[in-house]
Order: structure tokens, then sequence, then C-alpha cells
């Protein structure tokens, strides 16, 4: 499992946080109810829709419903060929980071 945080949306990628100040790009259609700000948990799931077809050097290629799309193996987390992978938006985990920053903030004007 890795869980990621989305950034932003550049046309029809996803950028997500990785790690602190570690980015990648991942196509929007295998989260499309995320919005900035979400974390999303990705796991190996059998009843995912979504399965990884090949590996090469740099990419992970996940097939989807609607085609075929290159994943930085960073955020494949050890997914190999044959195995599903599920996307999914973990709303308890964003609410938690986001009430942290709010406590951050809230010291700042104490």
């Amino acid at each position: 499992m890795i869980q990621v945080t989305v950034d932003r949306f550049e046309n029809n990628l996803a950028v997500v946080e990785i790690s602190k100040d570690k980015f990648s790009r991942i196509p929007s259609v295998v989260i499309p109810d995320a919005k900035e700000g979400d974390t999303i948990t990705i796991t190996a799931r059998k009843n995912s829709q979504f399965m990884i077809s090949k590996k090469d050097d740099n990419y992970s290629y996940v097939l989807t419903p609607k085609g075929k799309y290159a994943l930085p193996h960073d955020v494949t987390d050890g997914a190999k060929p044959g195995d599903y992978i599920a996307f999914e938006v973990d709303s308890i985990a964003t609410e938690h980071r986001v009430s942290k920053i709010r406590k951050l903030v809230d010291s700042l004007f104490e």
C-alpha cells in the first residue's frame, strides 16, 4: 500500500506528492473522484478494474476500461504484470491531514 496526496491537476494528469518534495504524475482517469488535497490509497486488490499489463525500466502500464496508461514505478508499489491495483480516495486520511494543517495554521496566530 502507498498513499499519495493530490497536489494539482494538469490537463489529464494528477500531480501527486509521494513524499516530502517528491512528486509524480498519474493519469486522472484512475482517480476520477479525487480533488486537490485528497489522499489517495493505492493497493493491490483482486476486484479492481485496473491491471498492470507490463513494466519497463521507468513505468508500469495499467489497463483501464478507457485504455492503457503509464504509471511511474514509485506509485505502483512493486506491483507486477498481472496484478490488479486499486486507487481510492481515503477520506479519513484526507481529513486527518487537513485537521493537522489547520492546527498548525491556528498555532501561528495564537
